[in-house]
């Protein structure tokens, strides 16, 4: 075998070698599972496992690290009012509100579910690979549960009910 065959062979073998590699660091990182850091812009995330109980008018992130070609669906769904019909009709009557500017990033917003005096209101929020930040603050005291989709956009893979006082 000369020279010049003995270099073609190397190189081709190097460049499978790099080949594997890179197919598995994709893999891998497709893999990741998603983060919830225990603060973000708006100060204490909702997210996180520590954060139960929320005072109202005050802001929270909504924070996320969602892995490369992932998504995460978040719903977030209000206790119901009794007297719903009483709540002047007002930007306070939501029960909660979120930032628009500056912008959220990475998360898209349906629009906001009033509810009725049955269900509460509710609504849903999308984010894509990479961070996604919101600044959410809440209106009313009562209870809210957030549904987190992060596979399987047809079962929540956990929930957290949130207890938001005076």
């Amino acid at each position: 075998m000369d020279y010049l065959q003995a270099g073609s062979n190397l190189i081709a073998i190097i460049g499978g070698l790099a080949a594997t590699v890179l197919f598995f660091w994709k893999a891998r990182r497709r893999w990741m599972a998603y983060s919830y850091p225990s603060t973000g812009e708006g100060g204490d995330n909702v997210l996180s496992p520590e954060v139960t109980v929320l005072k109202v008018g005050r802001a929270y992130a909504v924070s996320a690290v969602v892995p490369e070609d992932r998504t995460l669906l978040l719903i977030i769904q209000g206790q119901a009012v009794e007297n719903f019909d009483a709540l002047p009709h007002t930007a306070a009557r939501g029960a909660w509100h979120y930032q628009v500017g500056p912008s959220p990033l990475n998360w898209r917003g349906r629009p906001y579910e009033e509810g009725s005096p049955s269900h509460g209101p509710k609504q849903i929020f999308r984010a894509t690979s990479g961070p996604a930040e919101m600044v959410v603050s809440f209106a009313r005291v009562g209870k809210v549960t957030l549904f987190v989709f992060e596979k399987d956009p047809s079962v929540p893979r956990w929930t957290k009910e949130l207890v938001v006082c005076e």
